[in-house]
């Protein structure tokens, strides 16, 4: 028997060692974020007390900044998921858009 849906795809999630995180995300197609949803990381292992980090959505383009004293807090290794949430939706739907672990590099 076949798996019932696609895996996710899985990517490592550069984080600098030394300072700021900065990341924006847009669709392939060039559209707009739709009105009522929200794009963010989690960070930790399921089941635990984990990190979201929530983008700014401005039209077709999310952003995020998390400050170097933060980031210093995540360790290599650590799993994440990339997140689509629909709050329009009852009950929420999110969606997995990338998984994997936390690498630490220079910049």
């Amino acid at each position: 028997m076949g798996d019932i849906r696609t895996p996710t795809p899985k990517f490592a999630l550069n984080l600098p060692t030394v300072g700021d995180f900065v990341y924006w995300y847009r669709f392939e197609d060039g559209s707009s974020f739709p009105e009522g949803h929200k794009l963010y990381f989690l960070l930790g292992d399921p089941g635990t007390s984990q990190i979201k980090w929530e983008f700014t959505i401005a039209g077709g383009t999310a952003s995020l900044k998390i400050e170097s004293e933060v980031v210093a807090t995540i360790a290599a290794g650590t799993k994440y998921w990339l997140m689509f949430q629909d709050t329009t939706a009852t009950p929420t739907a999110e969606l997995e858009l990338q998984t994997g672990q936390v690498k630490k590099v220079n910049k």
